[in-house]
């Protein structure tokens, strides 16, 4: 006879749950694995980040040094050009030349002056590639032909490039000025393009005596000057780029170079998104913004503008993109976090999915469960049992573990498994719990008034 002794106290939790159900019990080991994982992944994740060795593509930060090089390299090509004007004041042979073709009546057999003003500009054409015709005019003479550096320009280039930029020019007294000349008709039979194209213009005065002699205009070609400023991006008028491009815009908000023609001399409002009424603020040598908004006969969309200011020049070199979202490094290193955390979570649902140990509430006690009688069928259940199975459910009623009932009965641990597997079945019961339920009921377990 099972005395009270062996029992446990009522108030408290009787541990029946010694063997939870193997489906559960590998949903928690799974659960518990990949929580460790992510943990685990979450310090890799850290260590590289800090230390510099995961590998990283940043877009906006690629695309900011291309353009600050572009940037460099389109100065240089400006300050050549000036530079090249220069050399008609520092070299006194050329400043000479000038001075005795602006003392001639001649109007148009230029050349005696023509040749070696031609040649010079020839031979600093490897010097300034983007170099692609020169004109000198005659400050008082307006009738008397230009010299010019090819034989194929026309007289609709020179006036055209003259009445653009040559009163600016001579306003700014030896000084060079820059702006996009215009064409409006068709040129016949010209080697310069009937297309926008940037001139560079400048005052020449006589070095002896200071006077002005006459007025020097260099135009650049605008497809050799976009292949410098915009990379490999040329297109014609009629292409639109598909991805990003670049443009040169000057001091007045106006584009005087970019991948397409098209572009030049128009507003940089038109293809710059969110381009401010005023221009760029001059203070600043660089910067970035996202900006939604349809340009090019595009649909709106949303861009990344960077721009950088030219070193030497009050121009800027602006690069439009389409936005793409870029991790930074502030999410590089909240990912992590996210990781741990979600790994925690993991770890929580875990240990709330795990098998609950059965147990009677404080309170209670197995006397209620004595009076719910034993159906006619659960009476034919328990008839089938062995003896030594209901010794074995009896022991299991009151929370003996397998090691215990098989210390007790002198068998195997082994054994005493086996004979709860056909246990469980003969009753039509999943686990120890609820054959402990049925025993309780069943009268095989000392009830709370039993001495």
């Amino acid at each position: 006879m099972i005395t009270r002794d062996d029992a446990q106290p009522d108030n408290t939790v009787l541990n029946l749950g010694h063997a939870p159900s193997r489906h559960r019990e590998w949903v928690r080991l799974l659960l518990n694995t990949v929580s460790i994982l992510l943990i685990f992944s979450a310090f890799i994740l850290f260590v590289m980040n800090v230390s510099g060795i995961f590998p990283r593509s940043n877009t906006v930060e690629y695309a900011e040094k291309l353009n600050a090089d572009r940037t460099r390299y389109a100065d240089g090509i400006i300050a050549a050009a000036e530079s090249l004007s220069y050399q008609f004041y520092v070299n006194r042979d050329l400043n000479n030349l000038l001075y005795d073709f602006s003392l001639s009546t001649e109007t148009y057999d230029v050349s005696k002056w023509n040749m070696p003003f031609s040649s010079f500009l020839e031979g600093m054409a490897n010097t300034v590639p983007e170099l692609e015709e020169a004109l000198f005019f005659d400050l008082y003479n307006e009738q008397k032909r230009p010299l010019t550096m090819t034989d194929s320009i026309t007289r609709t280039i020179w006036n055209a490039a003259r009445r653009a930029i040559g009163t600016e020019a001579e306003q700014m007294d030896g000084r060079p000025v820059w702006r996009v000349v215009s064409f409006q008709d068709g040129i016949e039979g010209s080697a310069i393009s009937h297309t926008p194209i940037l001139a560079c213009a400048r005052l020449v005065k006589f070095v002896p005596s200071g006077s002005r002699i006459g007025l020097l205009i260099l135009l650049l070609n605008p497809e050799r000057l976009a292949r410098a400023v915009a990379g490999n991006y040329w297109e014609d008028m009629a292409s639109i780029p598909k991805s990003d491009f670049t443009v040169l815009i000057d001091d007045r908000g106006i584009a005087i170079s970019g991948i397409g023609a098209g572009m030049i001399g128009r507003p940089a409002s038109e293809f710059i998104p969110g381009y401010p009424d005023s221009g760029f603020d001059p203070t600043k040598e660089q910067g970035r913004y996202y900006h939604t908004q349809a340009i090019l006969g595009r649909p709106s969309q949303k861009y990344l503008v960077l721009y950088q200011r030219l070193p030497k020049h009050p121009w800027w070199l602006c690069t439009v993109l389409p936005y793409a979202w870029e991790g930074n490094g502030v999410f590089d290193y909240l990912s992590p976090i996210m990781l741990v955390i979600v790994g925690l979570i993991i770890r929580w649902n875990s240990g709330k999915r795990s098998p609950a140990i059965e147990s009677i509430p404080e309170g209670s006690n197995k006397t209620s469960l004595t009076r719910i009688p034993l159906t006619e069928n659960e009476v034919k259940k328990l008839e089938t049992l062995s003896e030594r199975e209901r010794v074995i459910l009896s022991l299991l009623a009151i929370g003996k573990s397998n090691k215990e009932i098989a210390a007790e009965l002198g068998l195997r641990e082994q054994t005493v498994k086996n004979y709860l597997y056909i246990l469980y079945r003969k009753l039509g019961v999943q686990d120890r719990v609820s054959a402990t339920r049925f025993a309780i009921r069943a009268g095989m377990a000392p009830s709370d008034n039993e001495n």
